[in-house]
């Protein structure tokens, strides 16, 4: 008696739970309150406020891009606020300290109001744990956002560390209030001194490249060597609000992974698995001695 072998495949899975991530959030958490003691989904630990100033917010509505899989929960709101010390909502990634870390972020800028022509960072790795309540005084990949000499427009950039660490690389291009924006952060260790990481930012990058392997990674629109970032290592990541930031900032779609295909992922061709178990067992049944 010949019997058939029958073969399931999945195909994939848009669900952002089922990628190989350290961490994603759709901010699917109560519309109107603090970040401070939500859980993730992924690391199933509490994003940590800095205990000072406002806490970001969750706020109705969702962001997307094209080529991504589609907007989860809600987005969270980054508002200008009196000091830039403190106003910092922190999430546990567990310790890197070699390689290349990613996160990727959507973000729309609804309000530029008083953002500076300096600028000033939103967003980033910090070498302490989520549980630190201090301000962010060492980070790697830090976003950083500026008004344009444009009128009514402003510029991204990246910087490795600070203190000591060379000036922010700014992408030149404008981007204008009302769009949202896709931005993806890599931040890499290096090993042959204590100036040598590196990190890198894409803007808006084509969709064509999501799910890249890490070989055919596309190069990056700006990139910022200097300064390690302290103790050598990684621990969290961080939302930041500030005096010189925009009044009104949204943010969705956080990624963070260790490869460009985790913090880009495609919408994946689907097939039903349940669908899938059906066809089995309709099959099992057809074969002889299983009537």
């Amino acid at each position: 008696m010949k019997k058939r072998l029958i073969t399931v495949i999945v195909l994939g899975s848009a669900a952002p739970g089922l990628a190989s991530l350290v961490a994603y959030d759709g901010f699917d958490y109560e519309v109107g309150t603090g970040l401070d003691e939500k859980t993730n989904p992924v690391t199933h630990t509490n994003w940590n406020w800095t205990n000072a100033n406002t806490d970001v917010q969750v706020v109705a509505g969702n962001l997307s891009y094209n080529g991504l899989p589609a907007s989860t929960g809600h987005r969270v709101s980054l508002n200008a606020i009196p000091t830039n010390s403190n106003g910092t909502d922190r999430l546990g990634t567990g310790t890197f300290a070699s390689g290349r870390l990613y996160y990727s972020l959507l973000f729309n800028v609804s309000a530029l109001g008083g953002a500076t022509a300096a600028g000033g960072f939103f967003a980033g790795f910090n070498n302490s744990d989520a549980s630190v309540t201090s301000a962010v005084t060492s980070a790697g990949g830090r976003l950083f956002i500026r008004a344009s000499a444009t009128s009514g427009m402003y510029n991204l950039g990246i910087r490795t560390n600070l203190p000591n660490a060379p000036d922010t690389v700014w992408d030149p291009r404008d981007f204008a209030p009302g769009e949202t924006v896709m931005a993806v952060v890599a931040y890499q260790f290096n090993q042959d001194s204590a100036a040598d990481d590196v990190s890198m930012l894409w803007l808006n990058p084509s969709p064509a490249t999501f799910g890249a392997e890490e070989g055919s990674v596309p190069a990056p629109d700006a990139q910022s060597t200097g300064q390690d970032i302290n103790q050598l290592q990684i621990q969290s990541f961080f939302l930041r609000q500030n005096t010189v930031l925009p009044d009104t900032l949204l943010v969705d779609e956080l990624r963070i992974g260790t490869t460009w295909a985790d913090v880009t992922p495609e919408p994946a061709t689907t097939l039903l698995l349940g669908a899938g178990l059906g066809m089995l067992a309709a099959a099992r049944r057809r074969q002889p001695g299983n009537r």
